[in-house]
């Protein structure tokens, strides 16, 4: 069976070349769940949002006020997430589509599929954490007992929730391919392919992060150059892409409209990039499966 690294790492930008319109279906998708969530955070929560981002930010956080704030906080962050989720739930799975049958035309729509990348999703977060739970208590327990042990947690945190991303990182590509909900399926499918994938995955996510760089470089030179061009000054440039929660009036200021756009675009080029690796590993394991003649 042929798994190439190289091409699967570079499958991402094939598929946004060719199909660009798709990239602006789903970041017109994010975009319409990044503005229905900061809206929908701006009219429940709205000032309080912003004094709890106040506080949190301080240099030494005050406990009793954050916890004064949370029950207005906690229904607008809840909201907020299951907007996210659908939208992202969207892309996703029109990404899987789009890379697993890219002869096909790529299409955007909210169906069982979405549902189950939705799942997905949420099942993975519960392993992380309970993963990351048991790991800290194996930690403890070991802190007490060796000097030193508790210093390299972070990394074993790091390390165990690489691994888990690798061996269900084909959950994605087998639940949108056969139409069934494949999570634990992905961990025996990645047995004998962690190195090779986490290969053609660290060098996806080089490509990812050479693409968002340049892509911020241009973006803000375009800004700091307008904002100069209109007599302002380069300084109070972070601040007018910086979303303002308190009404939902202040949400829809050019600026911060144009950088969520720009955010939107970006975010549906990189998940491609990330996305392809195990979608080609996937697809070179189905077609040996395949029964020949």
């Amino acid at each position: 069976m042929r798994f190439s690294a190289y091409d699967a790492a570079f499958e991402g930008f094939r598929v946004t070349r060719r199909h660009p319109l798709a990239v602006l279906a789903w970041a017109a998708v994010m975009l319409g769940a990044n503005v229905a969530s900061a809206l929908a955070v701006a009219a429940i929560a709205g000032p309080s949002w912003m004094e709890f981002e106040r506080i949190s930010a301080s240099a030494s956080p005050d406990t009793a006020a954050l916890a004064a704030l949370a029950p207005k906080i906690l229904p607008a962050a809840l909201v907020s997430v299951l907007l996210q989720m659908a939208g992202a739930g969207m892309v996703n799975t029109s990404v899987l589509r789009a890379l697993l049958r890219p002869e096909r035309r790529a299409w955007v729509g909210f169906g069982v599929d979405e549902l189950r990348v939705v799942g997905l999703s949420v099942m993975f977060v519960a392993v992380s954490f309970v993963a990351s739970f048991l790991l800290s208590l194996v930690f403890g327990v070991a802190g007490m007992a060796v000097a030193g042990v508790a210093a390299i947690a972070p990394l074993a945190s790091l390390v165990v929730l690489v691994v888990l991303a690798i061996r269900f990182s084909l959950a994605g590509p087998m639940t949108v391919g056969e139409h069934r909900f494949r999570f634990r399926a992905s961990w025996p499918a990645t047995r004998g392919w962690f190195w090779p994938l986490l290969g053609a995955e660290l060098l996806a996510a080089s490509l990812a992060l050479a693409v968002v760089f340049l892509a911020h470089i241009i973006f803000v030179s375009l800004a700091g150059a307008f904002v100069v061009a209109q007599g302002g000054s380069l300084l109070n440039l972070p601040g007018m892409f910086s979303p303002d929660f308190s009404t939902t009036a202040q949400l829809w200021r050019p600026a911060p409209l144009v950088y969520v756009a720009f955010i939107s675009v970006l975010y549906a080029m990189v998940l491609a990039i990330l996305v392809a690796p195990p979608v080609e590993l996937y697809r070179a394991l189905r077609a040996e499966d395949a029964p020949q003649g």
